[in-house]
């Protein structure tokens, strides 16, 4: 099916194959370039491209002609984040938080927007909300420990970054700063090191690296701090 083989080229990062195919989904589509998914894919495409001011425009658009679904918001609101657009990442939260008040994506996305234009109390509290409403994602703790950095609180920030090597069952504090471990060498080397320093552009994302920036912010606040002898590796 088309569907599937666009799908397989964005996952491929074939950006224009994936375009042209939806265009061909588009001319068989009784919704023709307003259908909801096409446009969700369409834009979903460009971002994997990395044209994320043009996954913006998709998303503003899908947002305008499908105001109550939440994932059009989400990727609307990502798409606006990478492009520096603080003041529609608002928007996007605020309309997440009245569509789906009890899920962490609303106040995840305010929290960022908030942190970025370094507002740090206000992006605190709502990362402790997105933490409160789904206390197992990590996403919004790592922002949490990071607003906690960014003034300074580096014993809390601490705090934050070890809970989370804790929570990590398929690797541990010692085993991410033993050279001679074999998960270290995978997981760190694949971490860029401008991620590493900012760590803004770990959101929605459980994987191998966001375990790997959560050992490297361990590593940056224990310097910054000089509290490694205060403080025990969990």
């Amino acid at each position: 099916m088309l569907e599937d083989l666009a799908r397989a080229q964005m996952s491929a990062h074939r950006t224009s194959d994936c375009l042209q195919t939806i265009d061909r989904l588009v001319e068989i589509s009784e919704a023709g370039d307003q259908d909801r998914e096409l446009m969700r894919m369409r834009g979903r495409c460009l971002a994997a491209g990395e044209r994320f001011r043009e996954a913006r425009t998709v998303f503003l658009d899908f947002t305008n002609l499908h105001p109550e679904d939440a994932e059009g918001w989400i990727d609307f609101g990502l798409m606006c984040l990478e492009v520096e657009d603080y003041r529609r990442v608002v928007r996007a939260g605020q309309r997440l938080v009245v569509l789906q008040p009890n899920e962490f994506e609303g106040y995840f996305l305010l929290g960022q927007a908030a942190m970025r234009e370094k507002e740090y109390t206000t992006a605190g509290t709502l990362f402790k909300r997105a933490v409160d409403v789904a206390p197992d994602r990590d996403e919004a703790k790592l922002a949490l420990g990071m607003v906690y950095e960014l003034q300074g609180e580096y014993a809390a920030a601490y705090r934050v970054y070890a809970g989370l090597m804790k929570s990590t069952p398929k690797i541990t504090g010692s085993d991410i700063f033993s050279p001679e471990s074999e998960n270290s060498s995978i997981e760190l080397e694949s971490v860029p090191p401008a991620l590493v320093e900012s760590r803004e552009a770990v959101v929605f994302d459980s994987s191998s690296i966001l375990i790997a920036v959560i050992a490297c912010a361990l590593g940056v606040v224990l310097t910054r701090g000089e509290i490694a002898g205060e403080f025990a590796l969990p």
